[in-house]
């Protein structure tokens, strides 16, 4: 059963969708209230089948026009809380040209994501189907993330570049939008076979079914600070192996399109 929150979406340019996971004690409401009040953009919080106080957190939180929640009674995994939230929120205002994710942490800066989502509203990146996020880091920018994540990173998308040559910097980032185009709503319609690298497998759907490579801008951050509670399982490490091979599978039967796409574009 889903729970969902009685106030309506408003009609707006982009949804953004954010799973949550026991939260209850990370879930930052001043750093979501400022964000929430970002124009023309309407916020939908997934409590995945949290354990503790979680959904308590978010029905309190959504009382906004321009927020709602979803509560999965079960744990369904960050990938698939995704899919079904931004299925959710396209049903609830399928006009809305973009839709995006974010994750719950409060890891990126609201100057970030403000600013990422007044150009999309501003029409800034018309051109392009995906906004991907990158966490460079360079002089003058504030990125923390933990050495060995990012040398996993820069190892995972070394491995996946060998096959995708144009493949974003940082495929890992969770804050991404994506134009809301019947190509993209069809890619998210069956669960997804990766709960770590879903956001590669939405391209390679939508790839498949517009014989190319979405077009994508990768727009590196200013702020992002590695926040304590995410860790790395032995368990996870052994389906984060598991799941490298499929993905690279799934690269090798996509390569006819990844060859023939357009690189990615970025600016400093």
């Amino acid at each position: 059963m889903i729970i969902r929150n009685p106030l309506p979406i408003e009609k707006s340019r982009i949804l953004m969708v954010v799973p949550c996971f026991n939260e209850e004690k990370r879930f930052d409401q001043e750093y979501f209230d400022h964000l929430t009040r970002i124009e023309s953009t309407a916020w939908l919080f997934v409590d995945d089948g949290s354990k503790d106080a979680t959904l308590s957190v978010l029905s309190n939180f959504c009382r906004r026009s321009n927020t709602n929640f979803l509560h999965l009674p079960k744990n369904v995994g960050k990938s698939e809380a995704l899919r079904i939230g931004m299925l959710q929120a396209i049903e609830k205002d399928s006009g809305a040209k973009w839709i995006g994710f974010l994750d719950s942490d409060g890891a990126f800066s609201v100057e970030d994501v403000n600013e990422i989502l007044t150009k999309i509203m501003k029409d800034e990146f018309e051109m392009y189907e995906a906004i991907f996020t990158s966490r460079v880091k360079l002089s003058g920018r504030r990125i923390q993330r933990k050495p060995y994540r990012h040398l996993l990173g820069r190892i995972l998308t070394t491995v996946f570049g060998v096959i995708w040559k144009d493949i974003p910097y940082d495929t890992q980032s969770g804050f991404k939008v994506i134009r809301n185009t019947q190509t993209f709503r069809n890619s998210i319609l069956q669960p997804f076979t990766n709960r770590w690298f879903f956001d590669i497998e939405i391209v390679l759907r939508m790839a498949r079914s517009q014989n190319k490579i979405p077009h994508i801008w990768e727009q590196p951050l200013f702020s992002w600070v590695d926040i304590s509670g995410s860790k790395i399982s032995l368990r996870e490490c052994v389906r984060l192996a598991f799941e490298v091979s499929k993905i690279m599978i799934l690269l090798l039967r996509n390569r006819t399109y990844l060859r023939s796409s357009k690189p990615v574009e970025t600016t400093l």
